[in-house]
């Protein structure tokens, strides 16, 4: 990836859910000529990754966050099927506030604490919503408040990789 950007190719590299050992490793290594600009990694209310984050901002790595609405599944006790943090009675309080949708107080949550996001949506309308997250903030304790919502519940879970001595989980 270096020479992508020796030769001009590429700006900067990434990298991918990175845990902080893996970031502290990759950026001893006495080889290392760009160290990345970005980690990619899964963020959102119910999975606040707030260490992480904190290393990511010490080192001026921007984190971008995946999955930052979480992942809409039934209330269950199985780590695997976290509850739908779109319909978190917190988030929707806060949301009925600004007269945003829900979604809209987590991404705007996700800018207020400094990282970018990357939502997913196939459909135009929701796409829109947002987009429209530009037009108010959060206080102060409504980030805190949001944050404080953290279950350390992850919706990717890569357990095919478990036994790797690189899995980042």
């Amino acid at each position: 990836m270096e020479e992508l950007v020796i030769k001009g190719l590429v700006k900067t590299i990434g990298v991918s859910n990175f845990n902080i050992q893996q970031l502290k490793r990759l950026l001893a290594a006495d080889n290392l000529r760009y160290k990345p600009a970005v980690n990619q990694v899964e963020v959102h209310p119910y999975y606040t990754n707030n260490e992480l984050l904190d290393y990511c901002k010490q080192e001026n790595i921007v984190v971008t966050a995946y999955s930052p609405l979480g992942r809409g599944a039934a209330d269950s006790s199985d780590p695997y099927q976290p509850a739908n943090v779109l319909v978190d009675k917190t988030i929707q309080k806060i949301a009925a506030k600004y007269n945003k949708t829900a979604a809209q107080v987590i991404l705007r949550w996700g800018v207020d604490r400094g990282y970018t996001l990357v939502p997913k949506s196939v459909t135009p309308a929701r796409i829109q919503q947002n987009i429209e997250i530009f037009d108010f903030s959060l206080t102060e304790e409504e980030v805190k408040t949001i944050s404080n919502l953290n279950q350390d519940y992850k919706c990717i879970h890569q357990e095919l990789y478990r036994d790797h001595p690189e899995y980042p989980f």
